[in-house]
């Protein structure tokens, strides 16, 4: 009788072959239980954990606590492709960019039962990039999720399948776990059953939806987006032109804190109370900044300080805090949480139609020096029958984190 095995199973690009998927160091055989499969196995690492120079262990002591972490590495070919199967640590000395982006999380789309859901990573990009992880006690369908499928990227889903036979659960990004009775002869015919379905369109029926964005994790198209970012930034250096580019925060940001801003990576000692597009440029001018450079955006950094301007928080890379939108060869992509997504081009003409339509309010212009929260705070006060609500944070009914609903409400005519 067949065990149920659990399988950690990739597909590679067409045209790879295993050995352009593999990290350095890594030697495959060929392996005789399967007609064309190639093996590798090996262990990582040796010698005693971090924790035993804390512990100040002998060295008899740390003979006792001395381990290996063992992996394996299968590669398939099924269905006229090459497939990885990894065991162990084995998914970590595979390169991900040999391999098809989504092909796990297609096949969970597309074999699942859409109302035996049990888990959900879900990534929001937006100005405040949220990443969560759901999971539910029992199967449930995809509202138990709180998925905005107007502005949420699924990275990962699981469950159970429809077919019994295909496994009984399945989970998947760009790899695929799946849990399946069968014996090792059965391997390559596993593996061609995850490319039948990954072929289909059947969750365009219950997940349609989940086109709309897509993380974009193909280097040189990476490469040519970076570049058009780039050229916004050292247009907005050397004119000031700073349509399109915003800077916000990474993380949700709690508005009570009294922290400052500083930028870091240029020598610049000067504090803001907000982090803004306005604030980093003026930073740099004062640095007599001119140009930018790819340079500079891999190695400036945003830090909370104090008074003084030392460090007393967060930190993080420039690239995390930009938000910037830019269309290239007629696609529309959208950098948030330092990463780039493609939106749906249907989507995209949606919400322009939408933006397009919305009536226009005529705001007073900021004063020199003015931050988002004096400039709100200062507009508000011109007009009793607005509220100012910028840094006021809400958490609306079925929603799974607070979000700040507009900088002004009132009655406009």
């Amino acid at each position: 009788m067949s065990n149920t095995q659990k399988l950690s199973i990739r597909l590679l690009r067409d045209r790879l072959a295993p050995a352009d998927a593999v990290r350095d160091g890594v030697d495959l055989t060929p392996w005789d239980k399967l007609e064309g499969a190639l093996i590798s196995l090996a262990t990582l690492g040796g010698g005693a954990p971090k924790w035993a120079g804390f512990l100040e262990l002998s060295e008899d002591e740390k003979k006792k606590v001395f381990n290996h972490t063992a992996f394996g590495l299968v590669f398939v070919q099924a269905s006229g492709r090459w497939f990885a199967v990894s065991f162990g640590m084995g998914h970590v000395k595979l390169d991900p960019a040999a391999f098809e982006q989504d092909f796990g999380l297609r096949v969970v789309l597309n074999s699942v039962d859409p109302k035996q859901l049990k888990s959900a990573d879900v990534r929001t990009p937006d100005e405040n990039t949220l990443s969560r992880r759901t999971q539910t006690s029992r199967g449930s369908d995809q509202t138990a999720f709180a998925i905005d499928i107007e502005r949420d990227l699924v990275r990962g889903l699981a469950g159970t399948p429809k077919d019994a036979g295909f496994g009984s659960y399945v989970a998947g990004t760009d790899g695929l776990t799946l849990n399946r009775k069968l014996e090792i002869a059965e391997l390559a015919k596993a593996c061609a059953d995850t490319d039948a379905i990954y072929q289909k369109t059947d969750y365009k029926t219950d997940f349609g939806w989940i086109d709309q964005i897509r993380h974009i994790r193909e280097q040189e198209l990476i490469d040519k987006l970076d570049a058009r970012l780039v050229e916004a930034l050292a247009k907005a250096v050397d004119e000031g032109e700073t349509d399109g580019i915003h800077l916000a925060f990474p993380v949700i940001y709690d508005p009570e804190k009294s922290s400052l801003i500083r930028y870091k990576g240029f020598r610049s000692w000067q504090l803001y109370a907000d982090l803004d597009l306005p604030g980093y440029l003026d930073a740099l001018k004062e640095r007599e900044k001119a140009g930018y450079s790819d340079e500079d955006l891999r190695n400036h950094t945003v830090h909370e300080v104090d008074d003084d301007g030392h460090d007393c928080g967060g930190k993080w890379k420039l690239r995390e805090c930009i938000v910037f939108e830019t269309e290239l060869d007629g696609t529309t992509y959208v950098f948030s949480g330092g990463r780039w997504y493609q939106i749906d081009q249907n989507l995209a003409k949606e919400v322009q139609e939408f933006f397009d339509t919305t009536s226009k309010v005529d705001m007073p212009a900021a004063e020199a020096d003015e931050t988002e929260e004096t400039y709100n705070k200062r507009v508000a006060g011109l007009d009793a029958d607005m509220i100012c609500l910028d840094r006021r944070l809400i958490k609306p009914t079925g929603a799974a984190s607070k979000i700040e609903a507009c900088d002004f409400l009132g009655l406009f005519c």
